[in-house]
């Protein structure tokens, strides 16, 4: 499956507030971080880790805080598109005899 990455930017150790409570179709990591100023920062890998069969979007909102001052904290929208809608079958044209069986 799909990974993105995401910089933290920090001058305060941070951490994933929702890490526990994150559906099982997603993994964050890390989850918690030290200071990582500057611009690049610290890495953090999100990882959508199952296709999603519903034809819905699904999504989720990460939150990063800071473990020094609870009041600041950023968040990240994270949204899987759902499953494209299809139909086939398996014959397009299908022909009997006068007598009802197959020609």
């Amino acid at each position: 499956m799909a990974v993105k990455r995401i910089t933290v930017i920090s001058n305060q150790p941070w951490t994933l507030t929702n890490s526990k409570q994150l559906p099982n179709w997603i993994a964050v990591q890390p989850t918690a971080g030290g200071i990582s100023p500057g611009p690049d920062g610290a890495i953090v890998n999100v990882t959508v880790s199952q296709a999603n069969t519903s034809m819905d979007a699904r999504s989720v909102t990460l939150t990063f805080q800071l473990t020094g001052d609870t009041s600041k904290s950023a968040t990240v929208q994270v949204t899987q598109k759902g499953a494209t809608p299809s139909i086939t079958v398996s014959d397009s044209n299908v022909v009997f005899n006068a007598d009802g069986s197959l020609a």
